[in-house]
């Protein structure tokens, strides 16, 4: 245990009880008591087989929020990365708001998903544009260069409408 961190310990003054939150706020180096959470992007792990990784909107959550929202789905499996490590399932999810141009979600179930998650925490934190996130070169291969055709996808499905 790194010094500073309690095992199993949540954030009880805030909407997750997740432990993450908690070192968050409990890091005065890095948070601003006078500002209010932002809650948009507090990425979640679960260690199973295959880990499963979560950020941000479903797309039910993102509807019921009023965004014009889609998904986009791909199969781990297939990947390269997939295919080099034999994988049998997995896939990885986004969720992109139509009116801002912006992922708002995304769900990875694959080996390496809680590593792979932060960009798409970090892309929703700073508004990131589907356009630049499109334009992101990835490691090959690697579990996160999979959102390579899904961000690429998103912007032709802006750019088409549909």
């Amino acid at each position: 245990m790194v010094r500073g961190e309690l095992p199993h310990v949540g954030c009880l003054p805030s909407k997750s009880l997740l432990a993450g939150a908690a070192r968050h706020k409990a890091n005065p180096a890095t948070y601003d008591w006078a500002r209010a959470s932002d809650y948009r992007a507090l990425p979640r792990a679960t260690y199973t087989d295959p880990e499963a990784a979560f950020v941000g909107h479903t797309l039910e959550s993102a509807r019921e929020a009023g965004l014009d929202a889609f998904e986009l789905v791909t199969d781990y499996a297939t990947s390269t990365k997939g295919y080099g490590i034999e994988a049998k399932y997995g896939h990885v999810t986004i969720v992109v708001d139509r009116g801002s141009r912006q992922l708002v979600g995304a769900t990875i179930a694959c080996p390496d998903a809680s590593a792979a998650i932060h960009e798409c925490d970090l892309a929703i934190m700073a508004n990131v544009s589907i356009d630049l996130l499109a334009e992101t070169i990835h490691a090959f291969p690697s579990t996160s260069r999979i959102l390579d055709g899904l961000f690429a996808d998103a912007r032709k499905a802006l750019a088409s409408g549909t």
